[in-house]
């Protein structure tokens, strides 16, 4: 059986809380650009996690993406 998005996103976070930055990114990447933008709470969160990955690994292009979709919601 294939995983969930929801397994997914519950990996990349404990690859997330573990410091393992690839790893993570890895999985928030291919997620993320697959899911719709039309973000509901839990994805808010590992939103969050993802911000702070890019900022980890030094990827400010994809950085500078994503962070106005999440303003928008803390707005």
């Amino acid at each position: 059986m294939r995983p969930t998005n929801e397994s997914k996103l519950e990996q990349a976070r404990t690859h997330f809380m573990a410091c393992r930055f690839r790893a993570a990114y890895h999985l928030y990447h291919q997620l993320f650009s697959t899911l719709p933008f039309q973000l509901d709470e839990a994805q808010l969160i590992h939103m969050g996690c993802y911000i702070r990955v890019l900022l980890e690994l030094n990827r400010i292009e994809e950085l500078k993406f994503y962070i106005p979709s999440l303003e928008r919601y803390y707005h």
